[in-house]
């Protein structure tokens, strides 16, 4: 069975219903089984989020196995479609329980779309302005150690926010943090695992983003304590890009490697204080070891206050 992208026809359908018409449309590059998109009105902008649930997989791998019992597809199917409903759920609670992600407008819960035998959940988020990291200032320009710090505690207050509802992220990446002006945010939080969740994540299931996600990501268990260090983690990395521009274009693994970064760190500017920095900073950050990042947000923010008047700009 062939995937189906949301086409503007399903989009118009979908605002229809909700009496919203004479909108302007467009779209963000999509992602996996979500397409975002803008919606501008007279009265107001905001987000339409769609994900495509059909279970695909499932699908197509019956149309192979022509013996498969019938109870078990029906199984197989539900249990993907589960998954994939998990991801939403998680993204709508989040900004439910925790203040800093954009909150669910216009429905007062996830709803249904389908065309033909593809099926599809939506719902309605309020617009976050600015621009996402990778095409913001902190991308385009030079970074002094200066503004990584301020960067760093802005981004560090969103974590112990997060932290202090028991969320965890789990997919800090660059077009996942947004950028206005002075102010920093996080948006899709559709990785967002609360210690209060129930386990019923696959063991062995890899959670995040390959190139930024902490070492723990990578086939976890069902029943793995997820805490704010594996959010610490990304946060280091985006701080090497935002240093060291030729790291954006490298693989994985070349980011990841503490001891080439550190060699390429001290060739750009090899003063005491950017040494410190790293020493500091970066390693209680992106240590592979979880049990050498740092075990206080508030620790990392005061020692980020010392560098180059960022007290003055926190």
């Amino acid at each position: 069975m062939e995937k189906r992208d949301v086409t503007r026809s399903d989009i118009e359908k979908i605002l229809d219903r909700h009496e919203i018409r004479n909108a302007s449309i467009s779209s963000f590059p999509k992602s996996g089984q979500k397409a975002v998109f803008k919606i501008y009105t007279d009265e107001s902008s905001f987000i339409l989020k769609i994900y495509n649930v059909t279970p695909y997989d499932s699908i197509n791998q019956a149309e192979f196995d022509h013996h498969i019992d019938p109870d078990e597809f029906e199984l197989q199917k539900n249990e993907e479609n589960q998954l994939y409903t998990l991801y939403i759920e998680r993204e709508v609670n989040a900004s439910k329980e925790c203040s800093i992600f954009p909150k669910m407008i216009i429905t007062e819960k996830i709803e249904d779309y389908s065309m033909e035998d593809h099926f599809y959940k939506y719902y309605f988020e309020e617009l976050v302005e600015g621009e996402t990291l990778n095409t913001s200032k902190y991308y385009r320009e030079e970074n002094s150690i200066e503004e990584i710090a301020v960067f760093l505690y802005k981004a560090l207050g969103l974590i112990d926010e997060m932290w202090s509802t028991t969320y965890v992220h789990r997919d800090i990446k660059p077009n996942n943090v947004i950028v206005h002006g002075d102010e920093v945010k996080f948006i899709d939080p559709g990785l967002a695992k609360s210690a209060n969740d129930e386990a019923i994540t696959r063991t062995g299931f890899v959670v995040g983003t390959p190139r930024y996600w902490a070492p723990e990501q990578q086939g976890i268990q069902s029943n793995y304590n997820w805490t704010f260090k594996t959010d610490l983690y990304p946060l280091g990395l985006l701080a090497i890009e935002m240093f060291l521009p030729e790291f954006r274009n490298q693989n994985g693994p070349n980011l990841k490697d503490m001891n080439l970064v550190f060699k390429k760190w001290k060739e750009k500017d090899d003063s005491k204080e950017s040494v410190d920095f790293f020493r500091t900073i970066i390693n209680r950050l992106s240590s592979e070891r979880i049990y050498r990042r740092a075990n206080s947000i508030e620790e990392l923010q005061n020692k980020l206050l010392k560098y180059k008047g960022g007290i003055d700009r926190c």
